[in-house]
Parts: structure tokens; C-alpha cells; sequence
């Protein structure tokens, strides 16, 4: 059942071809204004905006009250969304980085395996923290009522990055001064950004399934 709800939730993204490719020329065009590794973290933001539409999508179409005359959990549509939710992101993230490689090759500039490391998990701790809080929200209060969280996380992140490319951190020389800071263990950051990413979310998901249940429609 989770998976069918899955295949759902993805078929209604894919129904939206415009607002894809708007949102993959907008990370190419930002990262290409900075640099092109910055693709990564701006997939993980455009990944934000674009999970949103599901709930967008359940409100238009009235999915949300079939759900509660189908023989369906709130537990499954729970788990589905958010099954869903990473899917999508983890699909992002790679065309992110697709899209650096090739911005790189074209500018002529080395590829940092280092920088590309730090850049996917900021991606990683970007959509935790997002995902994590938006999806509670918009289970509690649907699309609607809680439209300013689908942007929200967006325009903090991009403050957030034309602050520090203001301070010149995302400059290439900035890039390579803050690499060797976190290089020493790269495998144990990775891990620790991953367990503490998925902790994130299921404590996430945990708070969405109690809200979810006790919504009425």
C-alpha cells in the first residue's frame, strides 16, 4: 500500500513538467552566478518547494478526505509521503551534482572531490531540517492554511547563501579554506550528517502521524 501511495505522490510531480524545468534552470542559473557546486545544496532547497505540491495537489483534487474514506492508515499516507519526499530529494541531489560537474567542466575549473563531499552534506542537513519541519506542519494544517512553510525554508536558504557569498565564503578560495577544517574525518562526518539527518526525520514523522491522525476533515 505505502508503495502504491508512493507511485502517487510521484506521478503527480512528474504531472507538472513546467514548474521542473523552471525550477532545474533556476538552479543552474544561481550556481553558475556563484559557483557551480552550489547546484547541490540549491537542488536540496528546490526539493523543499517541490514536496509541497503534494500537498497542493491532495487539496485541489480532494484527495485528502478520500484518503479518510479509503481502506487506507494515516499511518501509510504518512509514511508514503515522506518514503516520497526522500526519494524525490535524493533524485535532486544527484541531478545537483550533475549539473556542477558539468558547470565545472565548462569553466575549465578542477573538480574538488573535498568541496563536492562538504556540498552534499549541506544538501543532506538542508533537507532534514527542512523536510523535517514543513511536512508536521502541513500534515497538521494542510496546503492551505500553511502555504508560507512551502516557501519559507527556500527563501531562508537563499539569505543564507547571498549573505555568505557576500563574506566571500562561497568563493572558490573560501571553498578550499573551509574543506581542510572539516577533512580530517570524512567518513565519520558522513555518517554522523546521515544518522543525524535520518534521526531528524523520523522524530519528523513521528510528530506528522500523531498530528495527521487527530486533523479532521
Amino acid at each position: 500500500m505505502i508503495a502504491r501511495f508512493i507511485t502517487l505522490d510521484l506521478h503527480g510531480l512528474l504531472a507538472q513538467p513546467m514548474r521542473l524545468v523552471v525550477g532545474l534552470g533556476f538552479i543552474v542559473l544561481f550556481s553558475t552566478q556563484i559557483t557551480p557546486v552550489f547546484a547541490v545544496p540549491m537542488a536540496a532547497a528546490f526539493t523543499v518547494v517541490m514536496v509541497s505540491t503534494s500537498f497542493l495537489a491532495d487539496e485541489r483534487g480532494r484527495l485528502d478526505i478520500l484518503y479518510g474514506t479509503l481502506p487506507i492508515s494515516r499511518t501509510t499516507v504518512v509514511l508514503g509521503r515522506y518514503a516520497s519526499s526522500v526519494l524525490v530529494a535524493l533524485v535532486a541531489v544527484g541531478l545537483g551534482d550533475v549539473i556542477a560537474l558539468i558547470g565545472l567542466g565548462l569553466k575549465g575549473d578542477a573538480i574538488d572531490g573535498g568541496t563536492f563531499l562538504l556540498m552534499n552534506l549541506v544538501a543532506v542537513a538542508i533537507l532534514a531540517v527542512s523536510l523535517g519541519v514543513q511536512l508536521p506542519v502541513f500534515f497538521a494544517l494542510g496546503y492551505t492554511r500553511a502555504r508560507v512553510a512551502a516557501m519559507l525554508p527556500a527563501l531562508i536558504m537563499l539569505l543564507a547563501f547571498t549573505v555568505a557569498q557576500s563574506a566571500g565564503v562561497l568563493s572558490s578560495s573560501g571553498m578550499a579554506d573551509l574543506w581542510p577544517r572539516v577533512s580530517a574525518a570524512p567518513v565519520v562526518l558522513s555518517v554522523l550528517t546521515a544518522a543525524a539527518a535520518l534521526a531528524v526525520l523520523i522524530a519528523s514523522a513521528l510528530a506528522a502521524r500523531h498530528v495527521y491522525r487527530r486533523r479532521q476533515f
